[in-house]
C-alpha cells in the first residue's frame, strides 16, 4: 500500500459515517458496480466485490478511503465526465458518493453540495462551448443542480439556527460570487457554437433565483452582526479585512497565472472585475480606520464576493478559450485545413523566390565602364614612363 493511501486510511478512521450516509454509499456503489464493470480481468472484479463486501461488514469513512484505492484511475479518469459519457455515472455515483461521505459536519457538507451544484453549471459550460448541450441534457443538469443548491441552503439555514452566522455569510458569499461568474461563463459558451439546441434560460434563470437566495440569505445573516454591540461589530469588521485581503491575493494569483495583455477582451473583463475587488477593499479599509463599521463591512463583503467572481470567471474562461479554438463544424475544419495548406505553399514560394535572388546576387558579375578602364590604362602607363625619365 502506499504512503498516501496509508495516510487516507489513518485520517478516515479518526471519522464516524451515519447510517444514512453508509447506505447511500453502498447503494450508489452496488447500483455502479453492476451496471459498469470497471476491470476485464478476473482478479479485477474480485477485488471491486470484495471491496463491497467489506463495506457491508465496517462502519467506518475508511471505506471510503479503500473505494479510492480499489477504483484508482477508473475514478480519476471519471472526474473528466460530461453528461452522455461512459464514465458520467462514476463520477456522479461513486466519486461525489464518496466526497459526500467524507463531509461530516454540516459546513462541510454544505460546501460540498454547494461545490457538486457548481460542477454541474461548469458541466452545461463545458457542453454549450461544445454546442452538445441537448434539451434533455439541460433538464438533467438543471434537475441536479437545484437538489444540491436545496440541501446546501437548508443546512446553511441549520447552522445559521446553531448560531454560526459567520459560516453562513462565508458560505453564502461563495454561492453568489460563483454562481454569478458560471452564469456569465455559460452565456459566452452558449455562443461559441450557433447549433446548440434551444436557448439557455431555463438553466440561467435557475442559476440566477438561487443567487438571489443566496444574496438574500446572506444578508439578513449580516443583519444580526449589524445589530450587536460596536466592539462585535468591530471585531466582525477586522476578520472580514483579513478575509477580503486573502481572497484578492488569491485571485491575483490565478489571474497572473492564466490571463496577461495578449488575451485581448479576456484581459479587459477579468481586469474591471478585480479593479473593483481592490477598490471595494480600499473604501472598506478606509471606513474602518474612520470607525465607520458599518460601511466598513459592506465595502469588504463586496470585495469578498467581486474577488470570488474574478478567480471562478478566470478559471473558466480555459474552457471557453480551448473551444474557440476548435473548429465548429467539418466545413470550418476543412476550411482551416485548406488554409494552412495555402499558409504553406505561399511560405514554400516566397522561399524560393529568396533563394533565387541569393543566387542572382552571387553569380552575378560587375560591369565596368570600358573607357573608364582604357583612361585608367593611359594613366598608368604615363606614371611609368615618368619614372622611367628620372
Amino acid at each position: 500500500m502506499t504512503n498516501n493511501a496509508k495516510h487516507t486510511l489513518h485520517m478516515l478512521q479518526d471519522e464516524a459515517l451515519s447510517a444514512d450516509k453508509k447506505a447511500a454509499i453502498r447503494a450508489s456503489l452496488e447500483r455502479v458496480s453492476s451496471q459498469y464493470p470497471l476491470v476485464a480481468s478476473k482478479q479485477g472484479l474480485l477485488s471491486n466485490f470484495s471491496v463491497i463486501v467489506f463495506m457491508r461488514k465496517h462502519t467506518t469513512p475508511m471505506i471510503a478511503g479503500l473505494l479510492i484505492i480499489a477504483f484508482g484511475a477508473t475514478t480519476t479518469a471519471a472526474e473528466g465526465a460530461l453528461p452522455g459519457d461512459f464514465l458520467y455515472p462514476i463520477k456522479v455515483n461513486v466519486n461525489e458518493s464518496i466526497g459526500d461521505a467524507l463531509a461530516v459536519t454540516s459546513r462541510s457538507q454544505a460546501e460540498w453540495d454547494v461545490r457538486v451544484a457548481e460542477r454541474r453549471i461548469e458541466e452545461a459550460v463545458t457542453l454549450a462551448a461544445q454546442g452538445a448541450l441537448t434539451l434533455e441534457i439541460q433538464e438533467e443538469i438543471k434537475e441536479q443542480f437545484e437538489k444540491h443548491v436545496k440541501k446546501a441552503d437548508a443546512l446553511f439555514i441549520r447552522i445559521a439556527d446553531d448560531g454560526d452566522v459567520d459560516d453562513v455569510i462565508r458560505g453564502r458569499t461563495d454561492v453568489e460570487a460563483k454562481l454569478k461568474a458560471h452564469s456569465e461563463l455559460l452565456i459566452e459558451a452558449s455562443q461559441i457554437v450557433d447549433k446548440t439546441d434551444s436557448d439557455i434560460s431555463e438553466i440561467l434563470n435557475s442559476v440566477g433565483s438561487q443567487v438571489t437566495t443566496a444574496i438574500e440569505a446572506r444578508e439578513k445573516a449580516e443583519s444580526k452582526i449589524l445589530t450587536q454591540k460596536k466592539d462585535v461589530i468591530k471585531e466582525s469588521v477586522e476578520e472580514k479585512m483579513r478575509l477580503a485581503e486573502k481572497k484578492i491575493k488569491s485571485a491575483q494569483k490565478i489571474i497572473d497565472k492564466k490571463i496577461d495583455g495578449d488575451n485581448g477582451d479576456d484581459y479587459v473583463k477579468v481586469s474591471e472585475k478585480f479593479q473593483s475587488a481592490q477598490n471595494y477593499f480600499e473604501l472598506g479599509k478606509e471606513a474602518f480606520d474612520n470607525e465607520d463599521y458599518d460601511v466598513a463591512f459592506s465595502e469588504l463583503q463586496k470585495a469578498i464576493s467581486t474577488a470570488q467572481e474574478a478567480e471562478t470567471y478566470t478559471s473558466g474562461l480555459e474552457v471557453i478559450n480551448l473551444n474557440k479554438k476548435l473548429p465548429r463544424n467539418k466545413a470550418e475544419y476543412d476550411e482551416r485545413q485548406d488554409q494552412t495548406k495555402t499558409d504553406k505553399k505561399d511560405t514554400s514560394q516566397n522561399e524560393v523566390h529568396e533563394d533565387e535572388k541569393s543566387d542572382s546576387a552571387s553569380t552575378t558579375i560587375p560591369l565596368i565602364d570600358s573607357d573608364s578602364a582604357i583612361d585608367d590604362e593611359h594613366e598608368e602607363d604615363n606614371r611609368e614612363n615618368s619614372q622611367s625619365d628620372e
